[in-house]
């Protein structure tokens, strides 16, 4: 038993209408419990709602580099609440798009 994650919660009738077959195939009866998490697949993709954060991605493999990168990466995305990490990576991509 465990906890399923998702982007939106939709009605059953949606979820019919809109997910294909093979997305839908955990049998309830292994579910405890279901949490909406929007971007919470963040940095990876959960299509169609976003796609790989690339650039992110990159500033994470990059913090392993030293000098105070992993401290400076913890302090800016990791050491705040979700809030506060949902409003960094949205900053990071206003910047990116602007």
């Amino acid at each position: 038993m465990g906890f399923v994650s998702c982007e939106k919660l939709v009605t059953t009738d949606e979820l019919a209408a809109e997910a294909p077959l093979h997305t839908r195939r955990t049998n309830r009866m292994f579910v405890t419990g279901v949490v909406e998490a929007p971007n919470g697949a963040h940095p990876t993709s959960c299509v169609p709602d976003h796609e790989v954060d690339d650039a992110f991605l990159r500033t994470y493999a990059g913090s392993a580099k030293g000098d105070g990168a992993w401290e400076s990466f913890v302090e800016e995305y990791l050491a705040g609440s979700e809030a506060d990490y949902q409003q960094a990576i949205a900053r990071d991509r206003n910047e990116v798009s602007s």
